[in-house]
Protein backbone atom coordinates (compact mmCIF):
# COMPACT_ATOMS: atom_id res chain seq x y z
CA UNK A 1 0.00 0.00 0.00
CA UNK A 2 1.31 3.46 -0.89
CA UNK A 3 1.04 5.68 2.13
CA UNK A 4 1.24 9.44 2.33
CA UNK A 5 1.39 11.46 5.50
CA UNK A 6 -1.82 10.67 7.36
CA UNK A 7 -2.43 10.72 11.10
CA UNK A 8 -5.33 9.11 12.90
CA UNK A 9 -6.29 10.30 16.37
CA UNK A 10 -8.15 7.83 18.56
CA UNK A 11 -9.74 9.51 21.54
CA UNK A 12 -11.67 12.68 22.15
CA UNK A 13 -9.87 15.09 19.87
CA UNK A 14 -10.14 14.46 16.12
CA UNK A 15 -9.73 11.96 13.33
CA UNK A 16 -10.82 8.33 13.43
CA UNK A 17 -12.67 8.06 16.74
CA UNK A 18 -13.56 4.78 18.39
CA UNK A 19 -17.16 5.99 18.56
CA UNK A 20 -17.33 5.58 14.79
CA UNK A 21 -16.93 1.84 15.24
CA UNK A 22 -19.26 1.15 18.15
CA UNK A 23 -20.65 2.52 21.37
CA UNK A 24 -19.41 -0.12 23.81
CA UNK A 25 -18.08 -0.11 27.36
CA UNK A 26 -14.91 -1.11 29.24
CA UNK A 27 -12.30 1.10 27.61
CA UNK A 28 -11.15 4.19 29.46
CA UNK A 29 -10.28 7.51 27.87
CA UNK A 30 -7.32 8.70 29.92
CA UNK A 31 -8.54 12.28 29.64
CA UNK A 32 -12.21 11.81 30.49
CA UNK A 33 -14.82 9.46 31.88
CA UNK A 34 -15.50 7.82 28.52
CA UNK A 35 -15.31 4.10 27.89
CA UNK A 36 -14.73 1.95 24.82
CA UNK A 37 -14.26 -1.76 24.30
CA UNK A 38 -10.61 -2.78 23.74
CA UNK A 39 -11.52 -4.86 20.70
CA UNK A 40 -13.14 -1.78 19.15
CA UNK A 41 -9.95 0.23 19.63
CA UNK A 42 -7.91 -2.69 18.31
CA UNK A 43 -9.97 -2.70 15.11
CA UNK A 44 -9.69 1.09 14.82
CA UNK A 45 -5.89 0.83 15.10
CA UNK A 46 -5.76 -1.81 12.37
CA UNK A 47 -8.12 0.21 10.17
CA UNK A 48 -5.93 3.28 10.60
CA UNK A 49 -3.31 1.49 8.50
CA UNK A 50 -5.40 -0.87 6.35
CA UNK A 51 -8.13 1.61 5.39
CA UNK A 52 -6.50 4.99 5.80
CA UNK A 53 -2.80 4.30 5.26
CA UNK A 54 -1.82 6.14 8.44
CA UNK A 55 1.84 6.66 9.26
CA UNK A 56 1.09 7.90 12.78
CA UNK A 57 -1.61 6.68 15.16
CA UNK A 58 -2.26 8.89 18.18
CA UNK A 59 -4.01 6.94 20.95
CA UNK A 60 -5.44 9.16 23.68
CA UNK A 61 -7.03 6.19 25.40
CA UNK A 62 -5.87 3.58 27.85
CA UNK A 63 -6.90 0.37 29.54
CA UNK A 64 -5.29 -1.28 32.54
CA UNK A 65 -5.71 -4.74 31.02
CA UNK A 66 -3.20 -6.14 28.56
CA UNK A 67 -5.79 -7.27 26.04
CA UNK A 68 -4.49 -9.71 23.38
CA UNK A 69 -6.51 -8.07 20.60
CA UNK A 70 -5.07 -4.67 21.43
CA UNK A 71 -1.51 -5.98 21.78
CA UNK A 72 -1.74 -7.78 18.45
CA UNK A 73 -3.21 -4.73 16.70
CA UNK A 74 -0.36 -2.51 17.90
CA UNK A 75 2.22 -5.10 16.83
CA UNK A 76 0.52 -5.40 13.44
CA UNK A 77 0.60 -1.68 12.60
CA UNK A 78 4.18 -1.45 13.84
CA UNK A 79 5.11 -4.23 11.42
CA UNK A 80 3.47 -2.15 8.68
CA UNK A 81 5.75 0.76 9.56
CA UNK A 82 3.34 2.95 11.52
CA UNK A 83 4.32 4.89 14.63
CA UNK A 84 1.96 4.55 17.60
CA UNK A 85 2.00 7.49 20.02
CA UNK A 86 0.00 7.08 23.24
CA UNK A 87 -0.96 9.07 26.32
CA UNK A 88 0.72 7.81 29.49
CA UNK A 89 -2.34 8.21 31.75
CA UNK A 90 -3.64 10.74 34.25
CA UNK A 91 -3.54 9.05 37.64
CA UNK A 92 -0.36 10.67 38.93
CA UNK A 93 1.52 8.56 41.44
CA UNK A 94 -0.61 5.53 40.59
CA UNK A 95 1.88 3.09 39.10
CA UNK A 96 -0.68 1.05 37.15
CA UNK A 97 0.25 0.48 33.53
CA UNK A 98 -1.97 1.68 30.73
CA UNK A 99 -2.15 -0.03 27.36
CA UNK A 100 -1.25 0.58 24.58
CA UNK A 101 1.13 3.08 26.24
CA UNK A 102 3.06 0.28 27.97
CA UNK A 103 3.68 -1.78 24.83
CA UNK A 104 7.19 -2.01 23.36
CA UNK A 105 7.83 0.39 20.53
CA UNK A 106 4.99 2.77 21.46
CA UNK A 107 6.12 6.37 21.97
CA UNK A 108 4.46 7.21 25.28
CA UNK A 109 3.83 10.80 26.30
CA UNK A 110 3.35 12.44 29.68
CA UNK A 111 2.49 16.06 30.44
CA UNK A 112 4.48 19.03 31.69
CA UNK A 113 3.37 22.46 32.90
CA UNK A 114 4.40 25.91 31.64
CA UNK A 115 7.62 25.68 33.66
CA UNK A 116 8.58 22.38 31.95
CA UNK A 117 7.92 20.48 35.19
CA UNK A 118 6.20 17.11 34.98
CA UNK A 119 2.47 17.46 35.71
CA UNK A 120 1.34 15.92 38.98
CA UNK A 121 -1.31 13.90 37.13
CA UNK A 122 1.12 12.23 34.70
CA UNK A 123 1.16 8.50 35.33
CA UNK A 124 4.27 7.64 37.37
CA UNK A 125 4.72 4.12 36.02
CA UNK A 126 7.98 4.44 34.09
CA UNK A 127 6.39 4.26 30.65
CA UNK A 128 6.53 7.94 29.67
CA UNK A 129 9.29 8.40 27.10
CA UNK A 130 8.85 12.15 26.76
CA UNK A 131 6.77 15.05 28.12
CA UNK A 132 4.88 17.69 26.15
CA UNK A 133 2.45 20.49 27.08
CA UNK A 134 -0.61 19.08 28.80
CA UNK A 135 -1.82 21.87 31.08
CA UNK A 136 -3.75 25.08 30.36
CA UNK A 137 -4.80 23.76 26.98
CA UNK A 138 -7.52 26.01 25.58
CA UNK A 139 -10.21 24.35 23.51
CA UNK A 140 -13.29 25.52 21.64
CA UNK A 141 -16.65 23.88 22.24
CA UNK A 142 -19.13 23.12 19.49
CA UNK A 143 -21.03 26.22 20.63
CA UNK A 144 -17.97 28.39 20.11
CA UNK A 145 -17.06 28.83 23.77
CA UNK A 146 -13.52 28.34 25.04
CA UNK A 147 -12.53 26.32 28.07
CA UNK A 148 -9.35 25.06 29.65
CA UNK A 149 -8.35 21.41 29.76
CA UNK A 150 -5.43 19.29 30.84
CA UNK A 151 -4.23 15.74 30.40
CA UNK A 152 -1.68 13.50 28.78
CA UNK A 153 -4.04 13.11 25.82
CA UNK A 154 -3.26 16.68 24.77
CA UNK A 155 0.45 16.16 25.36
CA UNK A 156 0.38 13.14 23.06
CA UNK A 157 -1.17 15.28 20.34
CA UNK A 158 1.77 17.70 20.49
CA UNK A 159 4.19 14.85 19.92
CA UNK A 160 2.07 13.40 17.12
CA UNK A 161 1.95 16.78 15.38
CA UNK A 162 5.73 17.13 15.66
CA UNK A 163 6.22 13.61 14.33
CA UNK A 164 3.91 14.32 11.40
CA UNK A 165 5.70 17.53 10.49
CA UNK A 166 9.08 15.80 10.62
CA UNK A 167 7.95 12.80 8.62
CA UNK A 168 6.24 14.99 6.04
CA UNK A 169 9.57 16.70 5.41
CA UNK A 170 11.19 13.39 4.50
CA UNK A 171 8.92 10.48 3.65
CA UNK A 172 11.91 8.13 3.52
CA UNK A 173 12.09 8.23 7.33
CA UNK A 174 10.97 5.23 9.35
CA UNK A 175 8.96 5.16 12.57
CA UNK A 176 12.13 4.35 14.51
CA UNK A 177 14.06 7.23 12.95
CA UNK A 178 11.24 9.64 13.74
CA UNK A 179 11.16 8.39 17.34
CA UNK A 180 14.92 8.65 17.65
CA UNK A 181 14.88 12.22 16.31
CA UNK A 182 12.17 13.30 18.75
CA UNK A 183 13.90 11.77 21.75
CA UNK A 184 17.37 12.77 20.61
CA UNK A 185 16.45 16.46 20.25
CA UNK A 186 14.55 16.68 23.55
CA UNK A 187 15.59 18.80 26.52
CA UNK A 188 16.22 17.12 29.86
CA UNK A 189 14.57 18.73 32.90
CA UNK A 190 14.73 17.04 36.30
CA UNK A 191 15.40 13.71 34.64
CA UNK A 192 12.50 13.95 32.17
CA UNK A 193 12.83 14.36 28.41
CA UNK A 194 10.87 17.40 27.19
CA UNK A 195 9.68 17.79 23.60
CA UNK A 196 11.76 20.50 21.89
CA UNK A 197 10.21 21.18 18.50
CA UNK A 198 12.68 23.91 17.58
CA UNK A 199 15.64 21.60 18.14
CA UNK A 200 13.82 18.74 16.39
CA UNK A 201 13.27 20.63 13.16
CA UNK A 202 16.75 22.10 13.16
CA UNK A 203 18.41 18.73 13.74
CA UNK A 204 19.57 16.30 11.07
CA UNK A 205 17.77 12.98 11.07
Amino acid sequence: MTRGMFVTVLGRMAGVDAEEYANQSAFEDVSADAYYAPDVLAQAIRDSVDKYGACIINVSLGTKKDEPALREAVAYVQEQGALVIAAAGNEGENSDLYYPAAYDGVLTVGSHDKHLIVSDFTQQNGTADILAPGEDIWLASRKGKTYGARGTSYAAAYVSASAARLWQSDMSLTAQKVTDAILGSAQTVEGWLILDSDALFNSKT
